[in-house]
């Protein structure tokens, strides 16, 4: 990919709204999968996806919504500054291009300090979504007593397994788009 590409801003735009549609939109579809999936997770007998979406009702899906947005904005934010940043020092200074490996290791840096980064909001938001949760007073109070139980580690329970799963998931994703955008630019 040439440098005069990577300054492109439409060109980001694009991957940003490929790779994460704008927070809203994300939050109203993700929401209710992602409280299901938690409820699933932490029932403590046989539970199906039909059962959790009738607990929860309609008002229920979006449980915790406001703290998915406020994790995933910067997020977003983080993610795609510090690819662009990652990918320039990979850039070769004579070509003005970036190998397919330096893609993918712009990515999954990325992706793995964004996941870091997200983690203490996500933290915060599993512990409101989860079945028979005890953080029922909202994000600020499911914060501090999250603090007064662990201190700041509390917020960071999940980071590594977090991080394994969406560096390689947005390396991947990146160096794919990357490869088509070469390809359609022919």
């Amino acid at each position: 990919m040439k440098r005069k590409e990577q300054h492109n801003l439409s060109f980001y735009a694009c991957a940003n709204i490929a790779f994460h549609p704008p927070p809203s939109p994300s939050v109203t579809h993700s929401n209710p999968l992602e409280i299901v999936k938690l409820r699933l997770q932490s029932a403590n007998g046989a539970l199906t996806p039909t059962q959790a979406i009738r607990e929860l009702g309609p008002r229920g899906l979006y449980k915790g919504g406001t703290v998915t947005l406020i994790r995933d904005v910067p997020y977003n934010i983080i993610f795609f500054l510090s690819y662009i940043k990652i990918k320039e020092s990979l850039t070769n200074n004579e070509t003005g291009h970036v190998s397919r490996q330096g893609i993918l290791a712009s990515g999954v840096s990325a992706g793995m300090l964004a996941a870091f980064a997200g983690t203490p909001c996500d933290v915060v938001k599993s512990r409101i979504q989860a079945r028979n949760s005890t953080y029922t007073n909202g994000a600020l109070d499911c914060a501090k007593r999250l603090y007064r139980e662990g201190g700041v580690g509390a917020f960071f329970r999940g980071a590594l397994p977090r991080m394994a799963v969406q560096g390689p998931l947005y390396g991947i994703a990146l160096l794919s788009f990357e490869i088509q955008t070469q390809y359609l630019s022919r």
